[in-house]
């Protein structure tokens, strides 16, 4: 989430920290990507461009670096610390209660069917929810996967490993929307990256580097004293201290040193626990030089045949047509790859909300691998699950509590039925690229 109001802070204090960006000038180079942050803005609109989009404009990007000479290495989150548990309570508690109000919302349509305001207000609240889970990791490692992109598992938060990634000269840019890679030790990152690929013309548009050095000097911090201004300003590591944002713990840490014990010795109302907890938030967000990177695959060609197979088995007709635009047919003509029947969109529903783990390839159920590819079934299948959990080095899939999760049995099955209103509308990339606008200006708002 990072660190609420440090950027609006850091463009007033040390506005020399901000540089445009565009695209020709990542031409060559290597970065490193939050997939969090894409599998938030797909899903942000799901609601309007269907329930897969955010598998689409995870292909649409990789193809798009590789149009630039581009290198791009995807990392995605691990198991957070223990001391992030408090946090993730807080959003959990946030999103049931936004799923009550819309099993409300649906109950006084059901009892209103003719009363508009009533459903615009479902729709509002509907289009507005949607929540990252294990599954969508596990697709999105699974394609980045055939596409022959990199994808590692962070050892903890994904922006920790890109900031070392970065240090380490793994990578040259860092894509993320979180603050909180600066105060890992990064040297920069880019911000409002998706401008980039939105752009008139060949040109492209336009995105924000932000740069550690310059921001140091702006504020006239020291890196240690920047962390502790992170930590006091509220972090997800720590209890947020009353009344305590960037700019009072800016004025704090400059009348104590940058000392952030001084800081907290200073406080009325923090105990030692507190106190040992704010202590422990900047050991986690600090740059450690005996931080471990994960290693990195070399980057291979698309696997074109495999690409159809696995969108076929999800019935994903829509995303198969995007991948062949993008990258082409490869391993021979369409017709060859015998092509089932088309199924009703009732039967691929039904399908996708029973495939909990990932659909498996049974072995009496509709076509083998070998009468699609050509290949050895028995040598060369395996399950999608499997796939996308084996894109991941550790080979061990999502971690659980890396997507928001909803326990309660209501909450559990109006989730199943959310994203078939989505479905019911007509998928509109085009609209959603207006959300997705707006989305992104509201987290430039209140990052």
């Amino acid at each position: 989430m990072g660190v609420p109001g440090l950027i609006p802070f850091l463009k007033q204090r040390a506005p020399g920290a901000f540089a445009r960006l565009r695209a020709e000038d990542l031409r060559g180079s290597r970065v490193g990507v939050d997939l969090s942050i894409v599998l938030c803005r797909g899903l942000a609109v799901a609601f309007d461009a269907g329930e897969h989009y955010y598998l689409e404009l995870l292909a649409r990007q990789v193809h798009w670096f590789r149009g630039l000479g581009c290198s791009p290495v995807y990392v995605v989150d691990g198991a957070s610390p223990p001391e992030k548990n408090e946090e993730k309570q807080r959003r959990r508690s946030l999103r049931q209660q936004r799923l009550a109000k819309i099993v409300e919302a649906r109950e006084r349509v059901a009892s209103l069917p003719n009363d508009a305001a009533e459903q615009e207000c479902l729709e509002k609240l509907e289009r507005g929810y949607f929540e990252v889970r294990p599954e969508h990791q596990d697709a999105a490692a699974a394609l980045l996967s055939l596409l022959g992109a990199p994808i590692v598992r962070a050892a903890g938060e994904a922006e920790r490993t890109l900031a070392h990634m970065q240090r380490a000269g793994r990578v040259d840019h860092v894509f993320t929307e979180d603050v909180d890679v600066l105060l890992c030790g990064a040297t920069s990152y880019v911000k409002n990256a998706a401008s980039l690929q939105r752009g008139d013309g060949d040109g492209g548009g336009e995105a924000l580097v932000v740069r550690a050095r310059e921001v140091l000097l702006g504020l006239d911090l020291s890196y240690d004293a920047f962390v502790a201004l992170g930590v006091l300003a509220g972090c997800d590591f720590a209890p947020k201290i009353a009344r305590m944002g960037p700019a009072t713990a800016y004025k704090l840490l400059l009348a104590k040193r940058g000392s952030l014990e001084e800081c907290l010795e200073s406080l009325p109302g923090v105990t030692e626990s507190v106190r040992s907890r704010h202590l422990r938030a900047r050991e986690l967000l600090s740059f450690d030089e005996r931080f471990e990177l994960p290693p990195v695959a070399e980057a291979s060609p698309p696997d074109c045949a495999k690409m159809r197979f696995w969108c076929e088995s999800r019935g994903l007709v829509a995303l198969r047509q995007v991948l062949e635009r993008l990258f082409g047919r490869g391993g021979g003509a369409a017709h060859d790859l015998g092509y089932p029947a088309k199924r009703s969109r009732v039967e691929s529903l039904a399908e996708n909300a029973l495939d909990v783990e990932g659909p498996q390839l049974a072995d009496g159920g509709g076509r083998s691998f070998d009468e699609n590819l050509g290949r050895s079934a028995g040598d060369d299948v395996q399950s999608l699950a499997d796939l996308g959990r084996e894109a991941l080095p550790d080979g061990q899939g999502s971690a659980g509590e890396s997507g928001p999760h909803v326990s309660c049995v209501e909450a559990q099955g109006l989730r199943e039925e959310l994203p078939t209103k989505g479905r019911k509308r007509a998928r509109s990339p085009a609209l959603a690229e207006e959300v997705l606008d707006s989305v992104d200006r509201g987290a430039e708002s209140t990052a």
